[in-house]
């Protein structure tokens, strides 16, 4: 009877705690999209630090509901993410236009996929009607899309400059099919060579507003040969468009291993490091019975998916998702601590729940 009595208060106090301040947020399915209920669980912070699955097919739907909540609850416009300052250039310019083209030739980082494409034009249409718009902000360093962008801007120009003729023609020809290609980084130094050389011929040639856009592309301290050090570089970069720009609440959403609360050279930790005024909140992303495409042929179909601090620990993951898992939702947000793992706890203050993702 003791035995009972004492099973029967901890059950009852880990309900109290799942269905008080800290309760279950539902992502619903609501006709062909989903929206987030954040049942009042995000509204002490100021900072939403997301660690996603990159190659899950539920991703792009988490990010789209977290985006329009955050944005409508909590006037949250800055959405900074894992990819150059090129792409997030397209990817604005897609916001404005709706020019698919922008985006998808080449298809870049995060819209190669339909899940991932289905994002861009839902949020597209969340945007057109808002007043104050959303923006994209690339965090990391340039990949294949900084040669588009180029030839974007290279295109704006007036009279060429007889010194950068021949480095205009070679941006308007060169091609690189390959994203991981070696020779993009002898594509872009080349290009940046000349552009440092040559600076008051191409602001010349491309006029203030253009060069200045070329400028933060070439000049991107966040580099492919600096890859150890990208979370500094990214943290930096957040950091000074915060203040630069006077931006108030922002979300990141980058792979789990940059948003975890247990490494101290984490984003998130450089960033909690860098402001202390502001209050930080690292969500982690969890899948059972999912595909990811990231992993290698043979594994991609995995039982258990989730921060690498725990992800082994697949007894702990069935009795999370047995527990706490709502059928009511698509996707399931619980706080980290009630899982009862430490590990869980000291990697992210959330953690998302996804169930039976297939292949896409």
């Amino acid at each position: 009877m003791h035995l009972l009595k004492i099973a029967f208060t901890l059950c009852w106090l880990s309900t109290a705690i799942y269905s008080s301040g800290q309760q279950a947020a539902c992502f619903r399915q609501a006709g062909g999209n989903v929206t987030f209920d954040g049942s009042g669980a995000l509204n002490e912070y100021n900072g939403y630090c997301v660690g996603e699955l990159h190659g899950v097919k539920g991703t792009p739907e988490i990010k789209l509901a977290l985006i329009k909540y955050l944005h409508r609850e909590h006037g949250v416009r800055a959405v900074f993410i894992e990819t150059g300052i090129a792409a997030a250039y397209l990817y604005n310019r897609y916001l404005q236009t709706g020019d698919t083209t922008l985006i998808t030739k080449p298809a870049l980082v995060y819209a190669q996929h339909e899940p991932a494409r289905e994002f861009w034009r839902q949020l597209y249409i969340y945007n057109k009607g808002l007043k104050d718009k959303l923006t994209i902000y690339g965090m990391d360093f340039e990949r294949m899309e900084f040669l588009k962008v180029m030839k974007l801007l290279m295109r704006k120009g007036g009279k060429v400059p007889a010194e950068i003729a021949p480095a205009i023609d070679y941006i308007m020809s060169v091609t690189v099919a390959d994203v991981n290609s070696d020779s993009l980084i002898d594509v872009y130094d080349r290009i940046k060579s000349s552009f440092q050389y040559n600076r008051d011929a191409y602001k010349e040639y491309m006029g203030t507003a253009t060069f200045e856009i070329a400028e933060q592309v070439l000049l991107n301290a966040n580099t492919s040969n600096k890859f150890a050090q990208r979370n500094r570089y990214m943290q930096q970069y957040i950091s000074t468009t915060l203040q630069k720009e006077r931006l108030g609440r922002f979300v990141v959403f980058a792979g789990m291993n940059h948003v975890s609360k247990a490494d101290d050279g984490s984003l998130y930790s450089r960033l909690v490091q860098k402001m202390p005024g502001r209050k930080l909140v690292s969500i982690a992303m969890t899948c059972m019975n999912c595909y990811d495409r990231q992993l290698k042929p043979g594994q991609r179909l995995a039982p258990f998916r989730g921060p690498y601090a725990y992800e082994p620990d697949s007894v702990q993951f069935k009795g999370v998702y047995s527990r706490y898992f709502d059928s009511r939702c698509k996707y399931v947000m619980i706080p980290a601590a009630v899982t009862g793992n430490s590990l869980a706890g000291s990697y992210s203050d959330y953690i998302v729940l996804m169930k039976d993702q297939g292949e896409y």
